[in-house]
């Protein structure tokens, strides 16, 4: 990074940039304006919204549609404390965002304690700390919201955090910065990663992928399945690959959507479907990648999980209080265990997944409680541009959308 005198929050854009961050979404408030002064040529974008809440929502898209890091920024108290229902549904999901926040500035405050500054806040990082990802390593945890107090500090901070926040399994993170040390001047290059963090990707790097035990517990199985869920985004080609080499059917939460697309086997219809459920029942082996298999797509766990389970995921203590797995594998590497799992031999499709979606389309759409939600989703296929994404919120047609459409993305 040059190291040319920029104020700390152009550093912090200049670091965004370097991240491959192009938009950042924000609200303007008489703490944070360092962020919209510093604004220039090959820094992101900020792109303005009207409420803060509205910040986190639009980065929470930006990081499902492209499943890379988003960022929001917003201002001090209430500004940031605005953001948190949309901050709880982004953390709990998964999505790999950052708030940045201004916080009180520190020439204003006391060292016994608040005093009543504009928006003043003891610890306005606490108000983050229950939803925010947490990173171990070699014994140490770190939680990933932070109140910063200097320069160097909120720099390091923002180093640290573009890398961990988008580590498996990904997550939500906050770092605050006092107003004035934004608008500091900064000379010289930013901090390099902290030990923590070095430390973090080094044993993450040196993992060694053993896939023999995965291929002892599917060998002879002749019907295998995949569920594939939102930790599973960056490896949809790896995963379509294996549904071919396989003929296995491909489900996906809802988060999952559209991961595997490309397969034939790819299924465009949710388990809550009887004949979607019926092949799971069929099934006579399951690799689950990256999903919880949460109440919600497992109709509160009452579908017919087969015998043999395999669970992959970064984190699978949820997955597994969930179903009982046969074998649970612990990794950040999950695309290479998928592409490991190409040693099984090869198998024609034991079901056809696309007559059976077909058909089961076809009930829907003629039925008196489905044929008005079908009718939309149709539209919504025939109209919307393929190379598009489609963002689906908690609504009826967001539903109906988000399960129904064969839209690939």
């Amino acid at each position: 990074m040059e190291s040319a005198s920029r104020t700390v929050a152009a550093v912090i854009l200049d670091l965004l940039a370097e991240a491959g961050i192009t938009k950042v979404f924000g609200i303007p408030g008489v703490h944070n304006l360092g962020f919209w002064n510093a604004i220039a040529p090959g820094r992101p974008e900020i792109v303005g919204v009207r409420h803060e809440q509205s910040c986190v929502y639009a980065a929470d898209g930006v990081a499902r549609a492209t499943g890379k890091l988003s960022v929001a920024l917003t201002t001090t108290g209430p500004g940031a404390a605005n953001t948190l229902g949309a901050f709880g549904e982004a953390a709990i999901s998964g999505s790999p965002i950052l708030v940045i926040s201004s916080e009180t500035p520190m020439r204003n405050r006391s060292a016994s304690g608040a005093r009543g500054i504009l928006h003043e806040m003891s610890d306005q990082a606490s108000l983050f700390r229950p939803l925010s990802k947490k990173v171990s390593c070699e014994g140490t945890e770190w939680i990933l919201a932070r109140s910063t107090t200097t320069a160097e500090e909120a720099i390091s901070a923002v180093v640290d955090f573009l890398a961990l926040l988008v580590a498996p399994p990904t997550g939500a993170g906050y770092i605050g910065v006092p107003a004035d040390v934004l608008n500091q001047t900064y000379t010289g290059e930013a901090p390099h990663a902290s030990m923590f963090c070095i430390d973090y990707f080094v044993n993450s790097r040196n993992e060694v992928t053993n896939n023999s035990p995965l291929l002892g517990a599917l060998k002879d199985k002749k019907k295998i399945a995949i569920w594939a869920g939102g930790g599973a985004t960056q490896a949809s080609e790896e995963i379509k690959a294996l549904s071919e080499h396989l003929g296995a059917p491909i489900f996906t939460s809802f988060a999952g959507r559209g991961i595997g697309a490309g397969s034939s086997h790819y299924i465009t219809l949710p388990i809550h479907e009887p004949e979607v459920e019926e092949i799971l029942a069929s099934s006579d082996a399951l690799i689950v990648l990256g999903s919880q298999l949460d109440g919600m797509n497992t109709k509160n766990w009452s579908i017919p999980f087969p015998e043999t389970v395999c669970v992959i995921d970064a984190n699978p203590a949820v997955t597994l209080r969930n179903v009982k797995a046969t074998l649970s594998i612990t990794t950040d590497q999950l695309n290479k265990y998928v592409t490991g799992l190409m040693d099984l031999p090869a198998q024609e499709p034991w079901i056809n997944v696309s007559q059976v979606c077909d058909k089961a389309r076809a009930r829907i759409a003629t039925s008196d409680k489905g044929k008005a939600g079908m009718a939309l989703v149709q539209a919504i296929d025939n109209a919307w541009p393929a190379e598009n994404y489609i963002v689906c919120d908690m609504a009826i047609s967001g539903y109906w959308t988000g399960v129904y459409s064969s839209t690939k993305k």
